[in-house]
C-alpha cells in the first residue's frame, strides 16, 4: 500500500511572525539587585541598558544611559508579561508623545526593535548635540554664568548655550 506523506498546514501571516518573535529571554533583563545594576549602568557608555520588571503590572521597566552619568528610564508595556517569566512576547509598547503633542503608543515586536527604533536614535541625537559648538557640559549655574561673562565682554552679541540638565 500506498503511504501518504503528510502534508504541512498552511500557516498564515499572522503565525509566521509569531513564531518568528516566539516570546524572547533578553540578557539585558535582570531581576535582583536593581541598585547595583544602577551603579554598574552609571559609568557605561550612552546607549546601553538593562529591563527589570516593574511593580505595574504587565509593565517591564528599560534603564538606559542617556548621556554619562544620566540615566533616564522608560515603561515598557507587555499585555503578555507575568512576573515569574523572564520572557517578554511580540507585542511591547511605549508611551511616547507624537508630532501633535499627543500620547501615543508606539508598538515594538522585540527588545532589539526597541533599542534600534528607540534607544539608538535618541542617543545619536543626544551625542549630535554634545558635538555641536554651542553644547556646554557644565551645570545650569556655570552655563549662566559664562553666558553673562560673554555678554559683558561683547555687550552687542547675543550669546546662548545648550546643555543636559541632569536634573530633568
Amino acid at each position: 500500500a500506498l503511504q501518504r506523506l503528510r502534508q504541512p498546514k498552511a500557516i498564515d501571516k499572522g503565525q509566521q511572525r509569531q513564531q518568528l518573535y516566539a516570546k524572547e529571554t533578553n540578557p539585558n533583563f535582570i531581576r535582583l539587585n536593581a541598585q547595583k545594576a544602577l551603579d554598574d549602568l552609571k559609568v557605561r557608555p550612552a546607549g546601553s541598558f538593562f529591563i527589570r520588571p516593574s511593580s505595574k503590572e504587565k509593565t517591564v521597566i528599560m534603564h538606559y544611559v542617556f548621556a554619562k552619568g544620566m540615566i533616564k528610564m522608560v515603561e515598557i508595556q507587555d499585555a503578555d508579561y507575568r512576573p515569574r517569566d523572564d520572557r517578554l512576547s511580540n507585542v511591547l509598547k511605549i508611551e511616547v508623545v507624537d508630532h501633535h503633542g499627543r500620547k501615543v503608543d508606539e508598538q515594538y515586536e522585540s527588545v532589539q526593535e526597541i533599542e534600534a527604533r528607540f534607544l539608538d536614535p535618541m542617543i545619536q541625537n543626544v551625542q549630535d548635540a554634545q558635538a555641536h559648538r554651542k553644547f556646554n557640559a557644565g551645570t545650569e549655574d556655570m552655563v549662566k554664568q559664562e553666558l553673562r561673562d560673554a555678554l559683558e565682554k561683547n555687550p552687542k552679541s547675543i550669546p546662548y548655550a545648550f546643555h543636559i540638565d541632569s536634573k530633568q
